[in-house]
């Protein structure tokens, strides 16, 4: 549980859903961003302005497997 704390209280790691068609370049079809809003909040996220500095890298790295964890 503190290594969750950790990774989106304090390191603000944010999940991406998906992850796979942002690294490819190539998306997903058939998948708009409505789907990605309800996925984020099935999870309990919400949008933000953004303005501040990049996660840990072991935090995206958390973030990356509680998004798997669908």
């Amino acid at each position: 549980m503190a290594l969750l704390e950790w990774a989106f209280a304090v390191e603000f790691a944010q999940l991406e859903f998906d992850e796979m068609a942002a690294t490819s370049g190539a998306g997903r079809v058939g998948v708009g961003n409505e789907y990605l809003l309800m996925q984020c909040a099935m999870v309990g996220c919400t949008i933000d302005g953004g303005g501040r500095s990049l996660p840990h890298d072991d935090a995206d790295i958390v973030a990356s497997i509680v998004a798997g964890c669908r």
